[in-house]
């Protein structure tokens, strides 16, 4: 019984200190065999406190049979807390202080960058959630300094490559209008001022005549096949006319912007079927190179052969999601848009260097349980892969409405976190706005603080409550660097077209 009685005294303990940490009561645990007194309560538990954490022990003498060789019961368990007074200081000492996310304050307050970048060949700036006007705003930023001062010409987005061609004929050429553009990458998270803003920019730069190496925009995502399938079908009609006429009806299925939904309505045997007539196509395309690019040219035939490859990926994440689940159907993705970056570099040569835009939860070294982007790009490049998560501590954003209500997009705002965040470290050493390389962490408590499980204020596109984005996180694991915004507002969208 005392077994039982340890127990509910450790389980009631913690969840004391979930709710103190939390910043809210959680619900009691379940009666475990019977109540339990407040004097064997306290003789049982002992609850410290020791550098930043939290940490409750529990022991108890054993009334197990005499032939049991078990005699104590001791369970326990660590809760972070806030940082220490050194933390802190290490923070206000280290940390690069930014003047403001808007661009146009010129590039004196990130001169300590230069170094922090180094060589890195992949700069991918990440962000906590997809709807924070902020981290857009000081993202932008980020990319007129790595043109101006190191040198990167490439900038790519988590948006289907195919689709982003046209902002690519837009920032070069002038071609069409941003606003039009923009809105071709179907997605809400990216259709906002301030993306536009970084459009007309690239535009701006491109069209200045002392600018001969041009910025070029591309997106490296494959989630849709509609414009990929098109584009390859039309190409197949003018470089190869006859074999265009023996495409299998199957193939039709990557025709439709709902073609993941229109996936999972066919049978195994139809989706065996489209799959290996995909399949024969991209070797088609392969091998007849020379045959084709006579009749077109070699960059046409290169992005013709990368969108069908496109297609062959959003194929294998169909598949993933419609029979694997959620976890396969993002490794699949994030593996392939690792791909996508490696082909858009190869694509510029050897010198090439990339800025990339998506949320951190792809942009990080690991993201568990997923096999992250940020992973394959680690393996492939080594320290050439620098990945910028961006954090915040309190504020506003948008997001999809997935607290019980109708499903749209709305603004949230939360306020300040509980103190155990690992925010907290940044607006006690008084940075509204910084930028802090975690590469440089001294050994011991720093380390140690840094490279434990805090909670960190973050959301995909959808919010189903202030509680669910916070999770625990280790900076260290996920992150080369990270951008710091103590207080956030929502992306501002564009008006409907």
């Amino acid at each position: 019984m005392r077994y039982r009685a340890a127990l509910a005294v450790f389980l009631a303990s913690v969840l004391a200190v979930i709710s103190a940490w939390a910043g809210r009561p959680l619900p009691a645990p379940a009666p475990v065999g019977r109540s339990i007194s407040g004097q064997e309560a306290e003789a049982a538990h002992r609850a410290i406190e020791h550098a930043g954490e939290r940490s409750l022990r529990v022991e108890a003498p054993s009334s197990a049979p005499e032939k049991s060789e078990d005699q104590t019961l001791d369970l326990e368990a660590t809760f972070p807390g806030p940082p220490s007074a050194e933390v802190v200081a290490w923070v206000e000492k280290s940390a690069v202080p930014l003047a403001a996310v808007e661009a146009g304050h010129g590039f004196d307050d990130m001169r300590p960058l230069d170094a922090l970048i180094g060589d890195a060949r992949v700069v991918a700036l990440g962000e906590a959630t997809h709807g924070t006007r902020e981290f857009f705003q000081m993202k932008h930023r980020m990319l007129e300094y790595l043109v101006e001062r190191k040198g990167f010409r490439l900038f790519a987005i988590e948006a289907n490559q195919p689709e982003a061609r046209k902002v690519n004929e837009y920032v070069l050429y002038g071609k069409g209008s941003a606003a039009e553009v923009l809105a071709g990458l179907y997605f809400w998270t990216w259709n906002t001022e301030e993306v536009l803003a970084l459009i007309e920019w690239m535009r701006a730069y491109n069209a200045h005549s002392k600018h001969k190496d041009k910025v070029r925009f591309a997106g490296f995502d494959m989630q849709f096949t509609e414009v990929a399938w098109s584009n390859v079908a039309a190409y197949l009609e003018k470089v190869d006319p006859e074999y265009h006429k023996t495409l299998p009806p199957g193939l039709a299925v990557f025709g439709h912007i709902e073609a993941s939904t229109a996936w999972t309505k066919l049978s195994a045997e139809e989706r065996k079927s489209a799959r290996a007539a995909l399949d024969a196509v991209v070797a088609r395309i392969t091998e007849r190179r020379d045959d084709y690019e006579k009749k077109s040219s070699a960059a046409e035939w290169a992005d013709m052969l990368h969108d069908a490859r496109v297609v062959q990926q959003a194929a294998d994440m169909f598949e993933a999601d419609a029979t694997e689940g959620n976890v396969s159907g993002f490794n699949v993705r994030d593996r392939a848009m690792a791909e996508n970056v490696g082909w858009l570099l190869d694509q510029e040569g050897p010198s090439a260097k990339i800025v990339l835009w998506a949320h951190n939860g792809h942009i990080a070294y690991e993201m568990k349980p997923f096999v992250s982007m940020g992973s394959h790009l680690a393996a492939e490049y080594g320290e050439q892969y620098l990945p910028v998560g961006f954090m915040f501590s309190e504020g506003s954003f948008q997001a999809i409405d997935w607290t019980g209500g109708e499903r749209r997009l709305r603004e949230f705002t939360v306020g300040p976190p509980p103190e155990a965040d690992v925010s907290t470290a940044f607006t006690r050493a008084g940075y509204p706005i910084a930028f802090l390389d975690l590469r440089t962490l001294p050994a011991g408590a720093v380390a140690a603080w840094f490279a434990g499980p805090r909670p960190m204020r973050e959301i995909g596109a959808v919010f189903s409550g202030e509680a669910e984005m916070s999770s625990p996180t280790r900076l260290v694991d996920r992150f080369a660097a990270v951008i710091f915004v103590q207080k956030t507002t929502r992306a501002r969208p564009n008006p409907p077209r």
